[in-house]
């Protein structure tokens, strides 16, 4: 039995990567699909800090010099679904 489909483990869906990290300024995305993306950050106790709606065409940067240092969860929506990453602000 094959609980989890070829498509739903292809490379390009979950390759979203976040650098540096930890970072204290601007934090690059890559792995992004071309397009509109919707991001949102989301604080360790679930509240939603920081939205951005975003037109990607390679690498994308992201300020957080705003937000107080913690562990942060990163979340992207594109046309093609969904994909989180953590990352860690000084």
């Amino acid at each position: 039995m094959n609980l989890v489909g070829e498509e739903e483990l292809a490379p390009e869906r979950l390759q979203l990567e976040a650098y540096p990290v930890p970072t204290a300024q601007e934090l690059m995305l890559s792995g992004l699909t071309t397009g509109a993306a919707i991001l949102e950050i989301y604080a360790s106790n679930g509240s939603k800090v920081l939205e951005r709606n975003v037109s990607v065409n390679g690498l994308v940067a992201l300020d957080l010099s705003a937000l107080p240092a913690g562990i942060y969860t990163l979340r992207s929506i594109q046309a093609d679904g969904m994909k989180v990453v953590r990352v860690l602000k000084q």
